[in-house]
């Protein structure tokens, strides 16, 4: 029986040749299985934002009697000043949406809302951000004026505003004239910060679009360039089919745009 027993166990070599095969097919599949959960998560994540940010704008607007028209809501208004100078609502808006929004902290280089401006040591800000065609945007960036940047070094610069909400989202607010982004990163300052992996933008734009629209508009003449995302104007509409608007992408397809196909780097 012994002797039977042993003629029937595996040899050092095909061990050895059985763990070599599955740790191949480990380093396979593992490194799909993480991509595909942080998708899901992050789609979910773009979604569920999108979806509060929405609301809260349309419950801003029944509230304020303001409906389809932004620029009329109380505290906001008017579409331009008198003398024809532009508006930087940011911080009005968010004033506004925060008591439809579940709010841990704010922010921002404005004063219309008594909002903390110390952005640079606040631990949810992120220090480096990217765009969508994967340009870095470090701490101390001066190329801020796009808005499509969470970093450290936009927050402080830009005259946007910030809301941390509590799904661990930021909201950053930014433009003028009644052309703002609303760009958020669902994650905060964890990784990768890039826009169109779990970085988003959508826009409030009077009077082209009356409520939230999941594309990202020129905030001003020279706010350019964009980093890889379509800018949505009146002569120049952007389609949710390309990935270079990645809201629009992941409410119409329910997956992140492709940034390999795209022409893109994938990392960060």
């Amino acid at each position: 029986m012994i002797k039977k027993y042993f003629n029937q166990a595996f040899t050092l070599a095909e061990v050895l040749i059985t763990l070599g095969v599955i740790g191949i097919v480990a380093a396979l599949t593992i490194p799909v299985i993480i991509n595909y959960a942080f998708e899901r998560q992050a789609v979910a994540g773009a979604k569920e934002t999108y979806a509060l940010l929405s609301q809260a704008i349309e419950h801003w607007q029944v509230d304020g009697s303001c409906v389809g028209d932004s620029a009329q809501c109380p505290e906001i208004g008017p579409s331009v000043w008198p003398g024809g100078a532009y508006p930087h609502q940011e911080s009005a808006i968010a004033k506004n949406l925060a008591p439809y929004l579940k709010v841990v902290d704010t922010g921002g280089d404005v004063g219309a809302w008594p909002i903390d401006l110390s952005l640079s040591i606040k631990d949810w800000i992120p220090d480096d951000s990217y765009g969508l065609d994967g340009t870095k945007c470090s701490a101390g960036c001066s190329d801020y004026n796009t808005g499509l940047f969470i970093n450290k070094g936009s927050a402080t610069n830009n005259t946007g505003a910030y809301l941390l909400l509590s799904n661990g989202a930021i909201v950053s607010i930014s433009g003028l004239n009644w052309k703002y982004n609303i760009v958020f990163d669902i994650n905060g300052a964890k990784k990768p910060n890039r826009m169109g992996k779990d970085v988003f933008a959508m826009s409030l734009y009077t009077p082209n679009y009356k409520t939230a629209n999941p594309y990202n508009i020129n905030g001003g003449a020279g706010w350019n360039p964009f980093y890889g995302v379509c800018v949505d104007t009146a002569t120049v509409q952007c389609n949710p089919d390309d990935g270079a608007s990645p809201l629009a992408y992941v409410l119409k397809y329910d997956k992140l745009p492709d940034l390999k196909a795209m022409g893109f780097p994938t990392t960060p």
